[in-house]
């Protein structure tokens, strides 16, 4: 069948599928036009891709499970603890988002201290709310993987540690310099020397 065909079916735009294409996670027959013609399988292992997507299974996760590298009943049981996890943390929230609400709080009559101690005793009572640091943790992670790291309040930049490791040696030389200033004379002296003998002969030539 054609994309248009497959899109009729399953009821998805054409850009989802391209994508799963490009993710090399369903490889229509190509025929001789061009055209990508799938067959019944292509469209069953896609509805497959498109339920544990649904799940909230990573495109990574899938590619294991469709390689024999990962037990589907095993990423199931790890899905289900994180779900469970994320629950929690918003029911917790929820419940203090309505308190705040019904109060019309603004950042200007906030009463901290209360919504500081009333998230501690929910806390404390089993509810949980969503963790800044871990979040921004999972956040760099991500990011990182995809060669992007989003640093809080300043958007995206390269990462230093996978994608920028001549900063923090420069860091270290400028600090070496700081400390040997008599050195950084020599050097000075040493590349004007070599400057002006290179001035010289090139008059010469």
């Amino acid at each position: 069948m054609k994309i248009k065909e497959v899109e009729e079916k399953l009821g998805i735009p054409r850009a989802t599928v391209r994508f799963y294409e490009k993710q090399s996670l369903i490889t229509p027959e190509r025929k001789e036009n061009e055209y990508r013609e799938y067959s019944e399988e292509d469209v069953i292992r896609l509805q497959k891709i498109l339920i544990l997507r649904k799940l909230g299974f990573s495109v990574s996760e899938i590619e294991d499970l469709f390689d024999d590298n990962a037990d589907l009943e095993s990423l199931l049981s790890a899905q289900l603890e994180s779900l469970e996890q994320q629950k929690k943390e918003i029911n917790g929230a929820i419940e203090i988002c309505k308190q705040m609400k019904e109060s019309s709080v603004s950042m200007d009559s906030m009463d901290v201290q209360y919504y500081w101690n009333e998230i501690h005793e929910k806390e404390a009572e089993g509810l949980s709310f969503f963790d800044a640091l871990s979040t921004e943790g999972q956040i760099a992670l991500y990011k990182a993987v995809s060669k992007i790291e989003y640093e809080p309040g300043y958007g995206p930049r390269t990462p230093d540690v996978i994608f920028n490791p001549i900063s923090s040696t420069t860091k270290k030389l400028g600090s070496f310099w700081e400390r040997h200033s008599v050195m950084q004379l020599i050097l000075v002296i040493i590349v004007l020397a070599l400057s002006l003998a290179f001035v010289i002969f090139i008059s010469n030539l």
